[in-house]
């Protein structure tokens, strides 16, 4: 399948500059300068302004700055089945999201085949599995929105010495983001030659990981150019690490491995659309060519793995 993306928002943070998120780290850096109310700095990318009370309102006020609350807006966007990413949610959490989604953005839910992927970074992987099956009913274009935030962990993470400080380099920096993109089936642009969805408990994961690094190897017989490997967490980086050696062979010292969590901070479930437009921005703007691997691992469960290359028009 060939997809192009195009209607692109975005906000990360305080920032909605969609050419300098989508040029990072080559634009000007993110602001992770981030004051509470209180007066507590910490070193994270969080918008201003934003709910404190739970996080599916914070969220609301992250998409109202998208501008999904602007009917004019939506325009460009209206009669188009519209696929929602978002963070791990159980049963209970889900149908409240769901249902708070709809009272605030009715106009987001008039197509009948708008779905939910309660996935985590691993969202995107579910929803362009089910965008693939729609063009079997030809169905050539949706609308992706994914949306995370991690404004109410801050606390936490402070707590237990787990945040980049003035006198701590090693740790995680917070974000939270909001994409609304349009994906539409073409015949030049981003060629998804390859798509694999697994669910593993934390226990399996590095040998999960390793059976859809031996997939990747099995569809595609050349070296990987480049490959978007996640850096939110330690424990998951030991596991991709424990499962490289499945790539021998079609890693070279040309690949380059890219990790985009260094330079937007760690912002959850939104990570795996991102990487997707970080790869499609770069191949459209000739800044890389060749084949690209994507891993994404989210924080329970759910794994995916996809393999690009890029097909120009003639």
């Amino acid at each position: 399948m060939i997809v192009s993306t195009h209607d692109t928002r975005i906000v990360v943070g305080a920032s909605s500059d969609l050419s300098q998120i989508l040029n990072l780290p080559y634009s000007e850096p993110l602001d992770f300068n981030y004051r509470e109310i209180s007066g507590t700095h910490y070193v994270a990318a969080m918008a201003t302004e934003l709910a404190t009370d739970s996080k599916i309102n914070r969220l609301v006020g992250l998409l109202e700055k998208i501008e999904l609350d602007n009917e004019l807006v939506w325009q460009v966007y209206k009669d188009k089945p519209v696929l929602w990413l978002l963070p791990n949610l159980d049963a209970v959490e889900l149908t409240q999201w769901v249902s708070i989604l709809h009272q605030r953005f009715p106009h987001c839910f008039t197509h009948s085949q708008c779905r939910f992927f309660p996935h985590g970074s691993a969202s995107l992987f579910f929803a362009l599995n089910a965008f693939e099956s729609m063009q079997e009913q030809q169905k050539s274009s949706a609308v992706i929105i994914s949306l995370d935030s991690l404004y109410f962990t801050l606390a936490e993470l402070e707590s237990s010495n787990a945040l980049v400080n003035d006198t701590q380099d090693v740790g995680q920096k917070p974000a939270e983001a909001a994409i609304i993109t349009i994906i539409e089936a073409t015949d030049s642009g981003m060629n998804i030659a390859g798509l694999f969805l697994e669910n593993s408990s934390l226990v399996q994961q590095t040998q999960t990981i390793q059976n859809l690094f031996y997939q990747a190897t099995q569809t595609n017989k050349n070296a990987f150019n480049q490959l978007y490997l996640p850096s939110f967490n330690q424990i998951v980086i030991d596991n991709w690490l424990n499962a490289y050696e499945k790539l021998a062979g079609h890693i070279d010292e040309e690949s380059q491995i890219n990790q985009t969590t260094i330079f937007t901070g760690h912002i959850g479930s939104v990570a795996g659309l991102y990487n997707f437009l970080h790869l499609f921005n770069r191949y459209q703007q000739h800044d890389l060519s060749g084949i690209s691997l994507q891993l994404e691992v989210s924080q329970t469960l759910h794994l995916g793995l996809a393999i690009y290359s890029w097909i120009e028009k003639a």
